[in-house]
This record gives C-alpha cells, structure tokens and sequence, in this order.
C-alpha cells in the first residue's frame, strides 16, 4: 500500500479484480497444499499433483475455485476496506507499528465473516468434498485461522509498509516488489504451522478435533504425535502462492487504485 485512496468505490473495484486474478491463478497451489496436508500419507508435492489430477485431469487444480473466490473476495473487502480506514490514524498514534496493528485489526474482523465459507474451501481443496455450513462445524478450526491469520496480516504489513517507505525513494522500481516477498516470506515461516493444524482441523476433523481450543500447545501435540517434520507439510506450495500471491495482488490493487482515482472514478461515489 501507499497512499490512501479518496474514493471507496476505487477500493471496491480494486479490490474485487485482484482478488479475481488472486484466486484465480494461485487456486493449484492451494490445492496441492491442502492435499499434502490433509493426506493420512506423506505426501511429496509431485505425488500431490500426481494424485489430483489422477481423479478429473489438469482442471481438478482448480477444484474450489468458487467457494475460493467468494472468501477471498469477502475477506479482501472487509479487510483492505478497513485497512485503509485504521492505518492513518494508527499511523499517527503508533508511528511505524501503526500498518501492522491495521492489518490485524482488520483481518480479524475478515476472518470472523469469512469462516464458514472457508471451511468449506479448505474441505473441498483438500479432499474432494465438503458441505457449506452455519453450523458449529462452519466455524471449525476459526480458533486457529484467526491466530494464523491475524499473525501474518500484522507481520507481513508491518514488514511491507515499513520496508517500502525506507527504499521506495531509492529504488522506486522494485520497492514494492522486494518488501512484498520480504514480508511474505517471513509472515509464512512464521506462521506455517498453525496452517497445518488449521487444515487438519478442516480437512480430517473427526481426528484432530480435541486442537481446535488449544492452537498453540496443538503444535506440540503434533510434532510428538506425527514427528517435528508435519510442520512443513505444504510448505513450499503455501510459501510459493503467498510469494506470488502478495506482489500480484498488492500491485494490481495498488495499479487499478491509482488508475481509478485518476480517472476520477469517485464521481460516482
């Protein structure tokens, strides 16, 4: 992000066209990673591969995409909407801790609206089938998202913004690019394992059930269970898609931003 933008509707159509493109070319890689996660095998990412589209071919890559587009889609209009609203006041109360307190402010109201239809994602991408559900199982695993989540908004923006606004005078070119993978990286490494005990969670409920109160001391239950390895099941297809993911979301929304309020897309605000 850079400046904030003087029209909601810039933000709104911003959002939803990268959010399209998001989820559209980064849907395989959520796949893969739900189906090496959810798997009772250890499964490599070729053998992910290999086992999907053994089923119904290549498009089975892109098995989810609707329920993905509709939370991707929910959660960017809650959170980058919010986001732009939180960060200038934050900014000026908390100085460079402001884009990251934002960031997880906001993405913790995005995943409470959001929960069930990820659910359902996740369910779907990992295994095949799932069922849409208000229910209590609409919100399985939402303990868990929430940390995952909220964790890697405030790192990932904080690391972002802070890191842009120190380079972007210098090199106005890649700025942008670089403080995004930066913050990605880290966010994910940071992160990964509550991804794995939020997709067991989603995927094979019946058996990790009792984790669903107990995210942090999960992982130990994990790692003594299933061995310190299970923590980077999925790791190279989630870190890939939030790599990828990050710099062409961030760009595209910053590039229709800055091309709608230019073309004084706020008239018909």
């Amino acid at each position: 992000m850079t400046e904030r933008s003087e029209s909601k509707l810039s933000v709104l159509a911003s959002t939803c066209i990268s959010s399209a493109v998001y989820a559209i070319v980064l849907n395989p890689l959520d796949v893969i990673k739900n189906t090496q996660i959810g798997s009772l095998n250890r499964l490599s990412v070729k053998h992910s591969i290999e086992q999907i589209i053994s089923h119904k071919g290549l498009p089975n890559l892109w098995r989810g995409i609707s329920p993905s587009l509709v939370s991707i889609l929910g959660v960017n209009l809650v959170h980058y909407s919010l986001y732009e609203i939180l960060r200038p006041p934050l900014d000026d109360w908390f100085g460079s801790l402001g884009s990251g307190l934002s960031a997880m402010v906001a993405k913790l109201t995005a995943v409470i609206v959001s929960s069930p239809i990820e659910r359902f994602k996740t369910s779907l991408m990992g295994t095949g089938s799932g069922q849409l559900s208000f229910s209590n199982i609409g919100f399985s695993g939402l303990r868990v998202t929430l940390v995952r989540d909220v964790l890697f908004s405030g790192t990932f923006f904080l690391t972002m913004e802070n890191l842009h606004k120190k380079h972007k005078d210098k090199h106005p070119n890649i700025s942008r690019t670089l403080s995004c993978t930066t913050g990605a990286i880290l966010a994910t490494l940071i992160t990964h394992p509550f991804d794995v005990i939020k997709t067991k969670l989603q995927t094979r409920n019946c058996c990790y059930s009792h984790l669903e109160k107990i995210p942090f001391s999960g992982i130990k239950l994990i790692v003594k269970r299933e061995g310190l390895q299970t923590l980077t099941h999925g790791i190279w297809p989630r870190l890939g898609r939030l790599v990828l993911g990050v710099n062409i979301y961030i760009n595209l929304y910053e590039y229709f931003k800055q091309y709608f309020d230019k073309h004084n897309f706020y008239m018909i605000d």
